[in-house]
């Protein structure tokens, strides 16, 4: 619970625009909002003001800090702990798996531009919105608590608190709060829209033929690929329908070398790669576009660029990491003269861009410029650069980030979102696909994580893994060893990818509905009314009893990729039902 400041007490003030009641004590300014306290708790001399906005079924509430010495500072919002039954937040913590699903006594997670949202829903049982809370600055680093206050009984206020640090003022804060009494889902959406216009964030859009199935080597090949086992997989690509080769984390490095510590020089590794810019010429000259794997702020140990380089690698005050330090000129300069050169050399239609959410520890070299210290901001123009760089030799190129640092700050950098690495895992898969749905959709690209599977694998998996890509708004994507797959694999890929050139466009452009009361979104749903058509995806422990579509919607598709095998459900769309009974594990079409 904010501690409240020894001294003396100011009268309270009327905002003569809002009628709200403004409380201020020193180094405390607190303002009421229906109810809900929002605090402001700060260091430093001077006065902060606050004000109320309405704006389109949320409350935005301003803090505008005057300039001078800041330091650390705290913004909380005190809620009643009235029918919250479970948060959903704005972290994604890849690399186990998890999301919250319940309310914690006590929980954290950090954001800025590169990692994360600064967002958190508290929502009841029946999965109705209680409060979506965030700040609409998603760039500055941010330290995300959420606890029920239980310094002194009765313990009845959950409080959501965003802690940051500015070395000065002379800037805004702005905390939204929406409390419709609509899923959380839909409350969450609303706030990621308002986001993003207040802040002017224009995504990036994806080319055309990005929204085209993808061919990756990293699970079917990891760091032995060649270039011969990439031309074996031409014809099989081109039968199949898939566009783009995207070549991982192998082509610039012999095998047993660890790619952390060979980043840097990003040349083909001969002895894999004889001719790379020939391979690309044939790739082209079969319709097929071209992506590697890169990662432009490591400049590692056993790099030719170490020794121009290592001066800008982040010092934490004992050794220097092989992260650049993004405050600093030289390093974002010699990123985009990076991917320039790599464009160029080898013909590429994008690159992937891997790790940008790792910049390592806190800089601590007095060499370098940091500035006001505002990391999010120097990584935010680090992405810039190498977009720029990326786009002047390609303007058409694909730029492909991954899930951790898919936010909606950078979404004006990449132009393609993609899931963690997921291996195996289908449901995953979907719930990471969903995520990205909630604030990044058209004209960017969302692509699933690569599909794989053991070769004894079960037909129906097989199946439901490509089917979950594409019925959670993925565009599909593989990293099957296809000269090596079986007929049956094939054909099951064949099937999913011509339902999926079906679908294409209406899918890119659809609007994610979610109709289970969990963060796991079991049942969802992706809605295009101006073409009439919905994807349902059922993934829970039941076939639910129904769904409710937008009005308008005349068919949906529905995939049945739960527990439970089969069963009966209701369809309805305004005044339009219809009934349904599943039998089967493929798409099955209801007309409305």
């Amino acid at each position: 619970m904010p501690r409240r400041a020894s001294g003396r007490r100011l009268p309270s003030q009327v905002l003569v625009e809002t009628g709200t009641a403004e409380v201020r004590e020193e180094n405390l300014l607190q303002m009421t909002v229906d109810g809900w306290k929002v605090l402001l708790e700060w260091k430093g001399p001077g006065k902060p003001a606050g004000s109320i906005e309405r704006c389109e079924g949320t409350t935005l509430v301003h803090f505008d800090l005057p300039k001078g010495p800041l330091g650390e500072y705290h913004i909380s919002v005190q809620q009643p702990f009235i029918d919250i039954h479970r948060s959903w937040s704005g972290s994604v913590d890849c690399w186990r798996g998890s999301e919250l699903t319940s309310i914690a006594l006590n929980f954290s997670f950090n954001t800025a531009a590169n990692f994360n949202l600064p967002v958190i829903c508290n929502y009841a049982r029946t999965g109705e919105n209680r409060g979506v809370i965030g700040l609409i600055d998603h760039v500055t680093a941010t330290l995300v608590n959420q606890r029920p206050l239980i310094e002194e009984p009765p313990m009845h206020l959950l409080q959501t608190r965003f802690s940051r640090q500015r070395r000065t003022g002379g800037f805004r804060e702005t905390v939204v709060l929406c409390r419709e009494k609509r899923h959380f889902v839909e409350a969450i959406r609303r706030v990621m829209k308002l986001c993003r216009q207040r802040q002017g964030i224009k995504p990036l859009p994806a080319p055309d033929w990005a929204r085209d199935p993808v061919w990756c080597s990293w699970y079917s090949h990891l760091y032995g690929l060649t270039q011969r086992q990439v031309e074996e997989q031409i014809p099989h690509l081109k039968r199949l329908g898939v566009r783009t080769v995207l070549l991982d984390a192998s082509w610039f490095k012999k095998p047993h070398e660890a790619y952390h510590r060979k980043s840097g020089d990003y040349r083909a590794e001969l002895s894999l790669f004889p001719d790379l810019p020939g391979l690309s010429r044939r790739l082209h000259s079969e319709g097929l576009k071209l992506m590697l794997w890169c990662v432009p702020h490591f400049v590692g140990v056993h790099s030719r660029k170490r020794r121009a380089m290592g001066a800008y690698c982040v010092r934490d005050g004992k050794a220097r990491s092989y992260q650049l330090c993004p405050f600093c000129d030289e390093s974002k300069a010699y990123a985009r003269a990076l991917v320039e050169r790599v464009m160029r050399e080898y013909e590429l239609d994008g690159l992937k861009l891997d790790f940008l959410d790792q910049f390592g520890p806190a800089c601590a070299d007095p060499a370098h410029n940091h500035g006001d210290g505002n990391f999010g901001a120097a990584v935010t123009e680090f992405m810039r650069a190498v977009r720029d760089g990326i786009l002047h030799v390609n303007p058409a190129a694909a730029i492909e980030y991954r899930i951790s640092y898919s936010t909606l700050a950078t979404l004006p950098f990449a132009n393609c979102h993609r899931g963690n690495d997921a291996p195996y895992d289908a449901d995953y898969m979907r719930r990471e696909n969903l995520f990205l749905r909630l604030f990044c959709d058209y004209p960017s690209a969302i692509w699933n994580d690569y599909a794989y599977w053991h070769a004894l694998e079960k037909p129906e998996n097989i199946s439901l893994m490509l089917g979950q890509q594409i019925f959670s708004g993925g565009v599909p994507t593989l990293s099957i060893n296809l000269a090596q797959c079986g007929q049956a694999q094939r054909r099951i890929i064949g099937r999913w990818l011509e339902f999926y050139r079906r679908s294409r466009d209406t899918l890119a452009r659809a609007e994610l509905s979610v109709h289970s009361a969990d963060s796991s979104f079991s049942d969802s749903s992706l809605q295009n009314v101006e073409k009439g058509d919905a994807f349902v995806l059922l993934a829970g422990q039941h076939v639910p009893a129904k769904i409710n579509l937008q009005p308008g919607i005349r068919r949906a598709w529905v995939l049945n990729a739960g527990a439970e095998k089969g069963g009966e459900m209701s369809l309805v769309s305004g005044k339009s039902e219809t009934r349904l009974r599943l039998t089967q594990r493929g798409p099955v079409l209801a007309s409305l």
